[in-house]
């Protein structure tokens, strides 16, 4: 992992996107102490250690997730361009 894109700290919004769970869900996880958090002022904070136990393996960081996402819009925009151009060729 590059070090660059490597975060120790996590807001509830973030943890939720890495999680792919909504917001709520986060929320309600952390409420219930299934997921450990820090507080600091009126921000809730979740460490990348804490968001690895509860996972059981380490979630891919932010930057990771960015590419993957342009990575798959790129893939569809190929499979789109190629089904119409085959009813092009009809």
């Amino acid at each position: 992992m590059n070090s660059s894109n490597f975060r120790g700290l996590y807001t509830v919004v973030e943890a939720a996107q890495l999680l792919g769970v909504g917001r709520s869900t986060m929320y309600e996880l952390v409420h219930r102490g299934e997921v450990a958090s820090i507080r600091l002022g009126r921000k809730v904070l979740i460490t990348r250690s804490t968001l690895e136990a509860f996972l059981g393996f380490t979630p891919p960081t932010p930057a990771e997730l960015a590419e993957r996402q342009s990575r798959t819009t790129l893939d569809r925009r190929r499979v789109e361009s190629g089904a119409s151009q085959l009813s092009l060729l009809e």
